[in-house]
């Protein structure tokens, strides 16, 4: 990986899992396209300053429930293009700083009611490409800055 200030980018080193000893002074951390397939429980605890995570073009299936509870100044999060199939219930319940969330190219069946009831800064929320069937009705409606909401290429009726 390489560091630039507050920034570690580890972009495509083919990890299978989130490297020990990142600085808890960093703000954008990048995991992209490497070969992670499961997140321990309290990997980005130490990492309270982190405003950018990006876990996109991984082989993520699941997420531990309290996985990003620290993160609470998190602005970014991207878990596109996994193979995501479940969200479980208060998964982002701690990220009330968030604005951008990518959740595109998953295998999510459902969105869990209330999921996003605390993004109430969410700007940009990206649900396309998934399996979605069901959305609970007003599963959005508390997102009060929501901008951008894309949902197509899903199986709603």
């Amino acid at each position: 990986c390489s560091c630039s200030g507050t920034e570690l980018h580890c972009a495509g080193k083919s990890l299978a899992s989130v490297p020990a000893g990142i600085p808890t002074t960093t703000h954008y951390l990048n995991l992209n396209s490497n070969q992670i397939t499961k997140l321990e429980p309290g990997v980005f605890d130490r990492l309270v300053n982190l405003k950018n995570l990006r876990l996109d073009n991984n082989q993520l299936q699941a997420i531990p429930p309290t996985l990003f509870d620290r993160l609470t100044q998190l602005t970014h999060l991207d878990l596109d293009r996994n193979q995501l199939k479940s969200l479980p219930p208060g998964i982002f319940d701690k990220l009330e700083k968030l604005t951008r969330l990518e959740l595109y190219n998953n295998q999510l069946p459902a969105i869990p009611q209330g999921v996003f009831d605390k993004l109430t800064q969410l700007t940009v929320l990206n649900l396309r490409h998934n399996q979605l069937q069901f959305v609970p009705v007003g599963v959005f409606e508390r997102l009060v800055s929501l901008q951008e909401l894309y949902r197509y290429n899903n199986q709603l009726n």
